[in-house]
């Protein structure tokens, strides 16, 4: 089984109330983030979107490795080599 949220992260240019434009990141359609429009420069918004999922799929990561039970599992590679992604289902 292999789950797939699509635009399940995003990040992009909004307004407040006033029409000043604000840099937002949105994680399942929730708000999350706001920072200075400025910041989009910086990178393009598909950059954005995977830094805050990596940093985000992290968090998760060790959020589930906390409640114990799953010795087995750990972040890294247990061989100590990149590992690759998941392919599609067949």
């Amino acid at each position: 089984m292999k789950i797939s949220i699509p635009d399940a992260i995003r990040v992009g240019r909004t307004a407040d109330h006033k029409g000043n434009e604000v840099a937002a990141l949105e994680i399942l359609g929730q708000q999350v983030l706001l920072a200075p429009a400025g910041v989009l420069d910086k990178l393009d918004e598909e950059d954005w979107a995977a830094i805050f999922g990596h940093r985000l799929a992290r968090v998760l990561a060790i959020a589930l490795l906390s409640g114990g039970g799953l010795e087995d599992w750990t972040i890294e590679s247990p061989t100590g080599r990149d590992v690759y992604k998941l392919g599609p289902e067949e």
